[in-house]
């Protein structure tokens, strides 16, 4: 739910200004070699950009469904959107989709739990995996 998949250059409107985004390109950009600075790749390392040198085929991914979920108003919109497209160009041969949710941003979900749109977006997840 809401992956956060980045990398060094800058794809879609990244690297553009958009109201109601709530993270910044910059702050992005930070994230992992925060969290993982021996990271010698940085933004571009194949846990964070999947499709960067170096990762692996997502051919080999080990389940038959897989469930990508992005807010619309999230930074990382556009990444999802490459993830699933990567994924069903990869020749894996399950089933993949994308859920973006309306006017929400990165996490919503867990920052607003009472609201009625996150509700529905937690309960169409949970549909998802009990099927």
């Amino acid at each position: 739910m809401n992956p956060f998949f980045w990398g060094k250059e800058r794809i879609g409107w990244e690297g553009e200004e958009r109201e109601g985004v709530t993270m910044k390109a910059e702050v992005a950009d930070g994230l992992w070699p925060f969290l993982c600075p021996e990271s010698i790749a940085g933004n571009d390392d194949p846990m964070l950009n999947p499709w960067a040198e170096g990762a692996m085929s997502l051919a080999g991914l080990g389940c038959g469904r897989v469930l990508v979920t992005v807010g619309e108003m999230d930074l990382l919109l556009d990444r999802a959107r490459v993830y699933t497209e990567k994924v069903k160009e990869s020749g894996w041969g399950g089933d993949i989709e994308l859920v973006v949710a309306e006017g929400e941003s990165h996490g919503f979900f867990l920052l607003y739990p009472g609201n009625k749109k996150a509700e529905a977006f937690m309960e169409r997840f949970v549909g998802y995996c009990n099927n």
